[in-house]
Protein backbone atom coordinates (compact mmCIF):
# COMPACT_ATOMS: atom_id res chain seq x y z
CA UNK A 1 0.00 0.00 0.00
CA UNK A 2 1.24 3.29 -0.54
CA UNK A 3 1.65 5.84 2.08
CA UNK A 4 0.49 9.28 1.62
CA UNK A 5 1.81 11.84 3.44
CA UNK A 6 -0.95 14.11 5.27
CA UNK A 7 -0.57 17.21 3.40
CA UNK A 8 -1.49 15.04 -0.11
CA UNK A 9 -4.19 13.93 1.65
CA UNK A 10 -5.60 18.10 2.10
CA UNK A 11 -5.02 18.18 -1.48
CA UNK A 12 -6.52 15.51 -2.34
CA UNK A 13 -9.67 17.32 -1.21
CA UNK A 14 -8.45 20.44 -2.70
CA UNK A 15 -8.23 18.43 -5.88
CA UNK A 16 -11.89 16.66 -6.38
CA UNK A 17 -13.19 18.97 -9.04
CA UNK A 18 -10.15 16.89 -11.27
CA UNK A 19 -11.62 13.42 -9.84
CA UNK A 20 -11.79 12.39 -13.42
CA UNK A 21 -7.86 12.97 -14.06
CA UNK A 22 -5.50 10.95 -12.69
CA UNK A 23 -3.51 12.80 -9.91
CA UNK A 24 0.18 11.37 -9.14
CA UNK A 25 3.22 12.44 -6.83
CA UNK A 26 6.31 11.87 -8.67
CA UNK A 27 10.11 12.94 -7.66
CA UNK A 28 11.94 13.19 -4.47
CA UNK A 29 8.99 12.98 -2.48
CA UNK A 30 7.33 9.52 -4.30
CA UNK A 31 10.77 8.12 -4.13
CA UNK A 32 11.30 8.67 -0.28
CA UNK A 33 14.45 10.51 -1.01
CA UNK A 34 12.65 14.27 -0.07
CA UNK A 35 14.53 16.74 2.71
CA UNK A 36 13.31 19.55 4.30
CA UNK A 37 13.82 21.68 1.16
CA UNK A 38 12.12 19.10 -1.16
CA UNK A 39 9.31 20.23 -2.95
CA UNK A 40 6.19 18.29 -3.88
CA UNK A 41 5.39 17.53 -7.45
CA UNK A 42 2.08 16.31 -8.79
CA UNK A 43 0.93 15.98 -11.96
CA UNK A 44 -2.29 15.88 -13.24
CA UNK A 45 -3.16 13.19 -16.05
CA UNK A 46 -5.40 15.14 -18.88
CA UNK A 47 -5.12 12.40 -21.18
CA UNK A 48 -6.23 15.28 -23.71
CA UNK A 49 -3.85 15.54 -26.51
CA UNK A 50 -5.35 19.55 -27.36
CA UNK A 51 -2.34 21.71 -26.00
CA UNK A 52 -4.60 24.91 -25.57
CA UNK A 53 -7.11 22.58 -23.42
CA UNK A 54 -4.48 21.43 -21.59
CA UNK A 55 -2.70 25.29 -21.28
CA UNK A 56 -6.77 26.45 -19.64
CA UNK A 57 -6.22 23.31 -16.70
CA UNK A 58 -2.62 23.80 -15.83
CA UNK A 59 -3.88 27.76 -15.46
CA UNK A 60 -7.02 26.11 -13.22
CA UNK A 61 -4.87 24.06 -11.11
CA UNK A 62 -2.48 26.71 -10.24
CA UNK A 63 -5.46 29.03 -8.82
CA UNK A 64 -6.97 25.85 -6.63
CA UNK A 65 -3.19 24.12 -5.88
CA UNK A 66 -1.51 25.62 -2.58
CA UNK A 67 1.51 26.67 -3.33
CA UNK A 68 3.90 24.25 -1.71
CA UNK A 69 3.13 22.05 -4.72
CA UNK A 70 4.89 21.99 -8.04
CA UNK A 71 1.93 21.39 -10.06
CA UNK A 72 1.91 20.16 -13.65
CA UNK A 73 -0.03 18.75 -16.78
CA UNK A 74 1.43 15.81 -17.32
CA UNK A 75 1.28 15.93 -21.33
CA UNK A 76 2.69 19.43 -20.79
CA UNK A 77 5.94 17.98 -19.52
CA UNK A 78 8.60 17.33 -22.02
CA UNK A 79 9.15 14.03 -22.82
CA UNK A 80 12.75 13.11 -20.79
CA UNK A 81 10.46 14.42 -17.65
CA UNK A 82 7.49 12.30 -18.43
CA UNK A 83 9.88 9.34 -18.96
CA UNK A 84 11.43 10.18 -15.57
CA UNK A 85 7.37 10.54 -14.10
CA UNK A 86 6.82 6.82 -15.42
CA UNK A 87 9.64 5.54 -13.57
CA UNK A 88 8.76 6.81 -9.78
CA UNK A 89 5.64 7.69 -9.34
CA UNK A 90 2.63 7.53 -6.63
CA UNK A 91 -0.91 7.38 -7.95
CA UNK A 92 -3.05 10.18 -5.41
CA UNK A 93 -6.35 10.03 -7.46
Amino acid sequence: MNYIPPILKKLKTQLKNWEKNEIILFGSQADFTAHGKSDTDIAVLSRNDNREENKVLYSKLLQNVPSQFDVHVFELLPLQVQASVIDNYQVIY
